[in-house]
């Protein structure tokens, strides 16, 4: 949880004036401070990380179209995902 990257994805959400799903990628400059490279208006990939640390983003993006409201709820830090591909030839 990086308060930095949330703080600016906040601000680029509101400049951009999205809703629902958005995809930010973001890399550490080297005064560690990050740094937006691409933006996506529909969800990323990781979106399974977020529900494995107890945010199901997508499930409440939904809820949100729909006019429901969402829970607060509690986000783990420090979970991680490994994602890896590989070719296969015959």
């Amino acid at each position: 949880m990086n308060p930095d990257a949330t703080e600016l994805a906040t601000l680029a959400c509101k400049a951009f004036n999205f809703n629902f799903l958005q995809n930010y990628e973001m890399k550490l400059n080297k005064q560690g401070e990050p740094k937006i490279y691409d933006i996506n208006p529909r969800g990323g990939a990781s979106i399974a990380l977020c529900a494995a640390a107890g945010a199901n983003i997508g499930y409440y993006a939904v809820k949100m179209a729909i006019g429901e409201s969402i829970p607060k709820v509690e986000v783990k830090d420090k979970v991680k995902m490994i994602r890896f591909y590989d070719e296969y030839y015959e």
